[in-house]
């Protein structure tokens, strides 16, 4: 981009457009470190043992007012067997870890394991709190 006036040749400065680039790339990275990611705030029961973590994880929450969540996304009950069937099929050595509150109730967690088993998942886990 050149402009020609009176034998002169006008370059435009490059520097500020440098500068305000280079200040917004800090401004987003600095502040993307800063976004909460939603999720439901449960009560784990607790255990003396601890989970080793696996390679291919994937986390359900049930909260005390009967929500689920996958990896923090709000899933309705009755499409909980087609989201864990269409995320076995990309990944079918995966672990369902289920993060429920210590006040739901053992039936809700077992309709869980069924539908999970019914979708094809091998293995599972229920995450706990460790014992102080």
């Amino acid at each position: 981009m050149r402009w020609e006036r009176r034998g002169y040749i006008i370059w435009p400065e490059l520097t500020p457009l440098v500068d305000v680039v280079l200040i917004l790339l800090i401004f987003f990275s600095l502040s993307s470190s800063f976004i909460i990611l939603p999720g439901a705030k449960i009560e784990l029961p607790s255990s003396h043992f601890s989970w080793k973590k696996e390679k291919e994880e994937l986390h359900l929450t049930l909260t005390a007012d009967n929500l689920l969540f996958i990896e923090n996304k709000l899933i309705d009950w009755e499409n909980l067997t087609w989201e864990l069937e269409k995320r076995i099929l990309k990944h079918p050595q995966l672990v369902l870890i289920i993060h429920a509150d210590k006040r739901v109730s053992l039936e809700k967690v077992i309709k869980i394991l069924d539908k999970a088993r019914e979708a094809g998942v091998k293995k599972f886990a229920i995450a706990t709190e460790k014992k102080k």
